[in-house]
């Protein structure tokens, strides 16, 4: 358990360095669970909240709620996410505002998944995906 609590600090380290070094982009890896559906990015987006699946991120679950105002994505707000422990509260603590940077810079589920929050990362996006197909309809 000291082990994987070493590699917990370390590996959140790594994450808050490159989110200083990199003020304006997310320390990220490419990932092909980030491809969007084409329904989503043809579709325009209408007005509201609209909230996502629940989706499991193995150390619990991630559901999110999209705010859409003039047909663009001003905020998703992470309504579940894994927070069990002081691990996960910190790594959540610091990837949920990059991927919600990223997503209202992008305007789109497309984005790269977190390095250090694959789960959460995944789930976010899928959650994210069924909010925003909702917001087309």
């Amino acid at each position: 358990m000291k082990i994987l609590s070493r590699f917990a600090g370390l590996l959140l380290s790594s994450v808050a360095f490159l989110g200083s070094a990199q003020s304006a982009t997310v320390p990220a890896v490419n990932d092909p669970m980030t491809t969007v559906d084409p329904q989503i990015q043809t579709v325009a987006l209408h007005d509201g909240t609209f909230v996502g699946g629940i989706y499991d991120a193995y150390y619990g679950t991630v559901q999110v709620q999209a705010t859409i105002t003039n047909g663009a994505i001003i905020n998703v707000s992470a309504l579940k996410f894994p927070n069990h422990s002081g691990t996960s509260r910190s790594i959540n603590r610091q990837a949920l505002p990059y991927l919600l940077q990223e997503v209202v810079a992008k305007q789109s589920a497309k984005v790269d998944i977190i390095g250090g929050a694959t789960l959460t990362s995944r789930a976010y996006i899928k959650s994210l995906r069924d909010a925003l197909v909702q917001s087309g309809k």
